[in-house]
């Protein structure tokens, strides 16, 4: 290792000089940035569209088209919560047998495991 340090500014920058900054941030949808898109076929049931946005807070553009199918896959996706997964623990040598062998003095003892 030589005595001479860098005295200059550390490259953090990069390849491509581009520090995090991102233009087009990400927003969700839902949002007035990002809109829900949605098609239903009749008044009544864009009442009922509106009224479920209104209680989720959520902001959507809706069409009335009676001659095209009903799509509101995107207020499906706004509105299901993902479920973490939970495993099971798994049984471990002591668990099957509830007692823990521990050596003492030179002889093994089996002690209960609380």
């Amino acid at each position: 290792m030589s005595k001479f340090f860098f005295m200059g500014k550390p490259d953090i920058m990069g390849k491509n000089n581009s520090n995090g900054f991102a233009p087009k941030r990400t927003a969700k949808p839902g949002t007035e940035l990002y809109p829900l898109t949605l098609i239903v076929n009749s008044v009544e049931r864009k009442s009922e569209i509106e009224a479920i946005l209104e209680d989720h807070s959520l902001l959507a553009s809706i069409e009335v088209k009676a001659e095209v199918p009903e799509d509101i896959r995107e207020l499906d996706f706004a509105l299901s919560k993902s479920i973490p997964q939970v495993f099971d623990k798994v049984l471990g040598s002591v668990d099957l047998s509830g007692l823990k062998f521990v050596q003492s003095r030179g002889d093994l003892i089996a002690a209960r495991v609380l």
